[in-house]
């Protein structure tokens, strides 16, 4: 059961990372394209909406599925 509980934190820190990578990402495009484009804000708001409910899936692992 450990083995799994470890398999497990290693997945949400893999997922962890590749959520802040696409944070970054999402962010860095904002910042450099400086969209006026009505549609497009909303596809980016979209997409940061999408962002923080995985996050938020990340956050309310159950403690029985931690090790710490």
């Amino acid at each position: 059961m450990s083995q799994n509980i470890s398999n497990y934190e290693q997945l949400l820190e893999l997922l962890r990372t590749r959520l802040s990578v696409l944070n970054t990402s999402i962010f860095l495009l904002e910042e450099n394209l400086n969209i006026n484009d009505p549609k497009a804000n909303e596809y980016l708001e979209k997409i940061n909406n999408e962002l923080e409910r995985i996050r938020q899936i990340i956050i309310d692992v159950p403690e029985n599925l931690r090790s710490n």
